[in-house]
């Protein structure tokens, strides 16, 4: 309380505000406020001042609406602590874009790209053959870079298909650089043609979107992408060697604490207990559909290649206005 002037501090009426619009009653606060040393009267007159300003009458309002968004929230996320990630085998393209895609459902597809030339054709000594003069960009200098920074291709710098493989065989484990999505090296021409090796046939992906809708990702095992949820639905086909997925369901909320835009402020071993975590580790040929606001972190387990494509064949898939961890 400022007694010089007679009234109650503002951190004082902040706290009462803040508990009234959550459904505290007057009584419980007028009580705190007075154990707290502030006057009857005074504590009297500034809740009655309180409670009739138009500005608390449009705050109740909107405290009313964040209630019940709650309320859904906590069904969907009491719902989605049951869920098992289906895998699924000869899935047709109504059943996915019917199912996951419009649930908004991750989906494992061990044959999806089984037979594609991709997985049955590439390795490192295949790109090195026929790539191996072909600029790449690689991300570089990782590991001193923020969390959500290391994937933002900022720090990229070009050098040759060749290099960057002599690389990889000699870094053993290595996050410190990576030929990451924001490099966009499959709209380069020289590297457009490891999109012949992609099958259209399931009818999951429009072809003519796919040279800017498909991400390479390229490096050593112990690459990392950081825990982060993108904004468009991803069907990530690994392709060589073996990565460890993990994933968390938008829902739940504690997620967006302190979250950096997409990047979560967390590790995986810092989640907390309440919170469901699926665990996938996918080989060559698996893909798993990751739909958009679901919480992933990407593991390199060993020298990898993979394709992350957002080139749908139906529906938008653009939800750029999906940013909760942006808002304060």
């Amino acid at each position: 309380m400022d007694e010089a002037r007679d009234v109650v501090a503002p951190e004082w009426v902040a706290w009462a505000t803040e508990n009234l619009l959550a459904g505290a009653s007057i009584a419980k606060v007028r009580a705190a406020w007075i154990d707290e040393g502030i006057p009857e009267a005074l504590a009297d007159a500034t809740l009655a001042a309180i409670r009739r300003s138009p500005i608390f009458e449009g705050a109740r309002r909107i405290a009313t609406r964040e209630r019940r968004l709650a309320q859904i929230v906590r069904l969907t996320r009491e719902r989605a602590r049951t869920l098992t990630i289906e895998t699924r085998e000869g899935l047709d393209a109504a059943t996915f874009f019917g199912t996951y895609v419009a649930g908004n459902v991750p989906v494992l597809l061990p044959d999806f790209a089984r037979e594609w030339p991709a997985v049955r054709r590439w390795s490192l000594d295949d790109l090195e053959a026929r790539f191996g003069d072909a600029t790449i960009a690689v991300s570089e200098g990782r590991a001193s870079l923020p969390v959500h920074e290391r994937n933002s291709g900022r720090s990229s710098q070009e050098t040759s298909m060749r290099a960057l493989i002599a690389r990889i065989r000699e870094a053993g484990e290595s996050d410190d650089f990576y030929a990451i999505a924001q490099d966009r090296n499959l709209a380069r021409p020289e590297l457009s043609g490891l999109l012949d090796d992609v099958d259209l046939s399931r009818g999951f992906l429009d072809g003519t979107k796919l040279r800017f809708g498909t991400a390479l990702w390229l490096g050593p095992a112990g690459t990392v992408t950081p825990l982060h949820h993108d904004t468009s639905s991803i069907l990530f086909v690994q392709v060589v060697g073996r990565k460890r997925v993990t994933l968390i369901a938008p829902n739940e909320l504690s997620m967006f604490e302190r979250a950096h835009a997409m990047y979560a402020a967390i590790e995986p071993d810092e989640i907390p207990d309440d919170v469901r975590v699926h665990e996938l580790e996918l080989g060559p040929g698996d893909t798993l559909f990751l739909p958009v606001g679901w919480w992933h972190h990407v593991r390199a387990l060993t020298p990898s290649i993979s394709l992350a494509f957002n080139a749908l064949s139906r529906g938008p898939n653009a939800f750029v206005w999906y940013g909760p961890g942006s808002i304060r």
